[in-house]
């Protein structure tokens, strides 16, 4: 059952389906092909990270300032547990290294200001 999304004790609104919230496993390591073609993996842990992708579709304004805040406070003052995901897991995240954050795009509609919005995530502990 889908929980909504809460990001430094922000409670975030519900990712847009089916593309909303994607989660990846993989290991942190510094990798190396051989000479014979093998793969060597220089591991930094012994257990996988998980990376985050929340999407929001035509959001308020209202709901952009609350995305905002709390990525603001991830980055002012981050806390352990500090992200629980769509279907209810607690992580421990900062902010995706070496690539934009937010992604936001505005646009019009009759209704009012719209956005659009991507936020990436990693798993620290």
């Amino acid at each position: 059952m889908a929980t909504q999304p809460q990001l430094q004790y922000y409670t975030l609104p519900h990712p847009v389906s089916p593309d909303g919230y994607e989660m990846t496993y993989g290991i942190i390591a510094a990798s190396a092909e051989m000479a014979d073609a093998s793969i060597v993996h220089d591991l930094i842990t012994t257990v996988g990270k998980r990376e985050f992708t929340l999407r929001w579709v035509k959001i308020t304004t209202t709901q952009l300032g609350v995305i905002t805040a709390a990525y603001d406070g991830l980055l002012e003052a981050p806390v352990s547990d500090n992200f629980v995901d769509p279907v209810g897991d607690t992580y421990t995240v900062t902010a995706f290294p070496s690539n934009p954050a937010l992604r936001i795009k505005y646009f019009a509609l009759p209704a009012g200001d719209r956005w659009d919005v991507e936020m990436r995530l990693k798993e620290v502990a």
